[in-house]
């Protein structure tokens, strides 16, 4: 026997042969922004503070160089901004960045988290002629994962939010074979997922309840 159920995010939710449980906590933080979505960035980026005073990159391939201009400059000038940089699915690349910085926490460049979907935020403050840094965040924002439960054999389908799914580091209890699609099509890979895309989660050749739990981080 083989049920299909479709649902979006819910704290929990039952229905036929499967079972669903989910929670999503959410951080929202608003800040004036040099553009309204996350750029692409790969090779040489160059942030000018006239555009704004934060900056949203997604890092897409190795960063050679990072600088700023139009940074206010001398004794009676000052300013601060905030660059998060977020890592794309793939990840593992190498950044390199020459400012010159004084760095008040102890942290550097090489302390960037550059692992898959992980996030960076670097708050700068210039002060005069000297320009000082802190890495306030870095690591990968991760979400309450998605448990299924299978009594019989079937399909669940979850609708998603803007999410990076964890698919190899699943954990499964029970003797079913589970696999994943996205949007109907086979999913084996840590896998980018937009609001409103499909993960199926399909359950095959059980004889006992199986169970698993979906890791997942936001984007």
């Amino acid at each position: 026997m083989s049920d299909t159920l479709s649902i979006s995010h819910a704290n929990h939710i039952g229905l036929g042969h499967a079972e669903v449980g989910s929670e999503a906590r959410f951080r929202v933080m608003a800040e004036m922004v040099a553009g309204t979505a996350w750029a692409a960035a790969t090779g040489a980026v160059a942030l000018d503070l006239d555009d704004g005073r934060a900056f949203l990159r997604e890092m897409t391939g190795n960063i050679t160089e990072l600088g700023f201009s139009n940074i206010p400059d001398g004794a009676t000038q000052s300013a601060s901004w905030v660059v998060a940089l977020r890592i794309d699915s793939t990840g593992g690349y190498s950044f390199a960045s020459t400012e010159t910085l004084t760095w008040v926490d102890g942290m550097t460049w090489g302390d960037l988290d550059l692992a898959a979907d992980a996030i960076n935020l670097i708050t700068f403050w210039r002060v005069g002629t000297e320009t000082f840094a802190a890495l306030s965040w870095n690591g990968s924002v991760r979400l309450d994962p998605y448990n299924v439960c299978f009594l019989d054999n079937a399909t669940v389908v979850i609708l998603t939010g803007d999410e990076s799914i964890d698919i190899p580091n699943a954990l499964k209890t029970g003797d079913g074979t589970v696999t994943y699609e996205k949007n109907g099509v086979a999913a084996t890979a840590r896998t980018s997922f937009a609001a409103g895309d499909g993960l199926g989660v399909i359950c095959s050749g059980m004889t006992s309840t199986t169970s698993v739990r979906v890791p997942r981080f936001a984007l």
